[in-house]
């Protein structure tokens, strides 16, 4: 299992002089002109560039680029000479470029200077003037009017010198400071261009402390610096013969007990109820079956939605949301359990595809710049080109007007072979190394537990790194491929719908509870953006439960049935009562209750009448809907649990009819003749008098608006019932009104019949 040199390194212009004997052959901190690499050619399109890097079959060059900061290519090993031409002498090369853009910004600051002194304009010594002191600022103005043109009869044409002060302003001046910029933006691109070299050669030397760091942690691997072993649970070791079994799959613990799902899945601080849970019998024998075996577990593959509410809560989220993505791994000896914690990254398989890995067959590698994606084999790539070439001819065939709305990205120019023929040859090479190393890490540990723990005695004297010694110790399980799962996967959502077109009033439904706690988030976070107290916090709540409000029940039974007037799909109504909300100043310490309800829509809900038990099963055992199981679980699982006689159904409660008392006939009446007498013609019952001084006889004529806490608000109209509006510039819009009127105030007059709103006249 030693990884080994995978790419030998080639010798450039070998038919000519070996490379050290060579002063033009590539190496890192020398100089060439570089033509187009690309098959178009251009005459002057040829560059400075500096090599940075010889891989075994390239040369990668860098070099100043006044068009941006930097400008670099890689040329094939074969192709270089046609492209490159060595520099024997940099230095004066940058030095020529250096001095053409000092002697050019130089000419450019004499003109600005020209074009000043031509127009009488008082300089600094930035541009060569002497400056402007306070006490002779009104010589220089002086100075100028003096100057000014003068027309054919020897008059001063101010017209034609205040045209030149504007062109100075508004073109001249500008274009030479732009012209400026560019050759110091140049500049210091040129000054700069020498320390690419010295940057080279220390990303060379890089190289060596990479080697002492993997050399570092490969020690520490093998030493247990890294990681800690706790034992589970106790009892007979296996066999001595018996190999470990150790699997290519990385598991996650939410998705295969689901624990705490009701809070959006396990995370760390539920570590030891899933070592309890791994424990019991059945659960090990169903993940890790062989006597000796070896799983990866994650605690959860998506991040957990997590609410916080101040700085500290979201640096303790922040940290809940690392510990997450740690990796453990669990091994079985017989009866014995271990966990094995590391915060090593391990990827989602604990060891590549020995097939790929063997490279049989051309291999394919998708790059994103000098970074490799992922590799494929061919039949893999001639698929993807093959669907591709079927969506173009798609393409073709539909009309122009649909060809505009379809997207479509085509992957296949994004793989380059892993030949020497590519310039990314070294760069797929150290990918398929690195995943090798991957590999090698997990051998590590193994070793070092066989060496220094007892954690699988008794067991051979075995030798992982040497011949035959992994084949002795170790058997590759590669159960990733049960990720592919034949067929589709189930819909959850379809499966839901199947069950909710049988909602009828009786039927028990859970998802209620989580939709009543969504709503009255919203309510919340309403109330709080209109209190001034909480208008500065940023956080809001997802869900909230009002105090003395139990909400519809988490299984609860439906009262009605009913379709939405949108769309027509299903709503489900559920009733319950609350506590009164009183003020305890007051002092009404009578018990209270009040009736509610919420109309839900069937989307949101789960029929429990018509689940049959066991089939949250369909959806745990593929692993694809699996991955989504906070998705389903929430409502299947609680399902289950009511089927299992778990859960205690929340009936519908229904208040007894209350007898009216005296007091709210009387409220009834006076709030029914109130609404009654909005927007009527009326007169005044009484002569009212206003704070201003005005009063308003008694027999008036008004209209009524809408009540505000028992109060109306009345408007002055004339005898035909059109409002009288208020003169042109003043701030309100009726000539006369009255605010705060009661109802005793005014009688109806139904004589009167009311004309619609008048604009205001502009």
């Amino acid at each position: 299992m030693k990884s080994s040199a995978i790419v030998p390194k080639i010798v450039l212009r070998t038919e000519e002089l070996p490379a050290e004997e060579d002063p033009a052959s590539p190496r890192i901190g020398r100089w060439y002109w570089v033509g187009n690499t690309k098959k178009k050619k251009k005459k002057d399109d040829r560059w400075l560039g500096c090599v940075t890097h010889v891989g075994s079959n390239y040369v990668e060059l860098e070099g100043p680029d006044t068009r941006s900061s930097s400008h670099s290519t890689r040329v094939h090993a074969d192709e270089f000479w046609d492209h490159c031409e060595h520099v024997p002498n940099p230095e004066r090369v940058l030095g020529e470029r250096v001095a053409h853009h000092q002697m050019t910004v130089k000419a450019l600051m004499r003109e600005i200077h020209d074009v000043t002194a031509r127009l009488a304009i008082q300089t600094g010594p930035e541009l060569g003037g002497m400056g402007v002191l306070p006490e002779t600022a009104q010589s220089s103005e002086t100075r100028a009017l003096a100057l000014r043109p003068k027309n054919e009869k020897g008059k001063q044409d101010l017209g034609k010198y205040k045209k030149a002060l504007v062109l100075a302003q508004k073109k001249t001046l500008p274009d030479l400071f732009e012209e400026i910029r560019e050759h110091n933006d140049s500049l210091s691109v040129w000054l700069s261009a020498s320390i690419i070299p010295l940057k080279a050669q220390a990303a060379a030397m890089g190289t060596a402390t990479s080697a002492i760091e993997d050399r570092i942690f490969s020690v520490e691997l093998y030493a247990g610096l890294v990681e800690t072993v706790t034992l589970i649970k106790d009892g007979e070791p296996a066999a001595l013969t018996d190999k470990i079994h150790l699997f290519q799959r990385k598991a996650y613990m939410d998705e295969e007990c689901l624990a705490q799902y009701e809070t959006g899945g396990m995370e760390f601080k539920n570590l030891r109820d899933f070592d309890k849970w791994l424990a019991r019998p059945s659960n090990m024998e169903r993940l890790l079956p062989f006597p000796r075996s070896m799983l990866a577990f994650q605690v959860r593959r998506k991040e957990k939605e997590r609410e916080w509410e101040n700085l500290r809560g979201f640096l303790g989220m922040l940290e809940a949301a690392k510990s997450d993505k740690f990796t453990y791994l669990y091994f079985r000896n017989g009866e014995k359990l271990y966990r094995l914690s590391t915060e090593i990254e391990f990827g989602e398989k604990l060891f590549p595809d020995m097939e790929r890995s063997k490279l049989s067959g051309k291999v394919w590698a998708k790059m994103f710049a000098d970074d490799v994606k992922k590799l494929v084999s061919d039949d893999e790539y001639q698929e993807i080109v093959r669907k591709e070439e079927e969506e173009e001819r798609k393409i073709a065939e539909m009309p122009e007007t649909e060809r505009h709305w379809h997207h479509y990205w085509p992957e296949a120019k994004d793989y380059e072979p892993f030949t020497r023929e590519s310039v990314h040859y070294d760069d797929i090479s150290k990918f398929i190394k690195g995943e090798a190393d991957k590999h090698n890490r997990l051998v590590l540990i193994l070793q070092g537990l066989l060496d220094r723990s007892t954690a699988f005695h008794p067991h051979p004297p075995w030798q992982l790194w040497q011949d035959g010694g992994f084949g002795q110790a170790l058997t590759l399980v590669y159960d990733d491929t049960r990720a592919l799962a034949p067929g589709d996967a189930l819909d959850f959502l379809a499966y839901q719908k199947s069950l909710n077109d049988k909602l009828e009033p009786g039927s028990i439904t859970v998802g209620q509870e989580d939709h009543w706690e969504r709503v009255e988030a919203e309510r919340e976070s309403k109330r709080m953006d209109s209190n001034w107290r909480t208008q500065s916090r940023d956080w809001r709540p997802t869900k909230y439960r009002p105090e003395g409000d139990p909400g519809p029940g988490k299984v609860a039974r439906v009262t009605r049935v009913t379709r939405s007037k949108k769309g027509g799909s299903l709503v489900a109504t559920f009733a319950w009562a609350r506590s009164k909300r009183r003020d305890s100043w007051r002092g009404d310490d009578e018990d209270k209750t009040v009736p509610c309800s919420i109309a839900v829509p069937a989307s949101r809900l789960l029929n429990v009448s018509a689940y049959k038990p066991g089939d949250f099963k369909k959806f745990f055992s593929d692993p694809r809907t699996r991955a989504d199981y906070l998705q389903w679980a929430p409502m299947l699982l609680e399902a289950e649990e009511y089927c299992a006689g778990n859960r205690e159904v929340r009936e519908p409660t229904r208040l007894p009819k209350r007898e009216p008392s005296p007091e709210g006939q009387w409220k009834y009446k006076k709030q029914k003749a109130r609404k009654a007498s909005e927007n009527k013609a009326v007169r005044l019952s009484r002569k009212i008098y206003m704070g201003d001084g005005k009063t308003y006889d008694k027999g008036t004529l008004w209209r009524t608006g809408n009540t505000y806490q028992g109060k109306f608000t009345l408007y002055g109209i004339d005898a035909g019932g059109k409002d009288e509006l208020a003169e042109e510039g003043s701030t309100s819009r009726y000539a006369r009104h009255i605010t705060h009127v009661d109802l005793s105030d005014f009688t109806i007059d139904a004589s009167v019949t009311l004309q619609a709103k008048q604009a205001k006249e502009a």
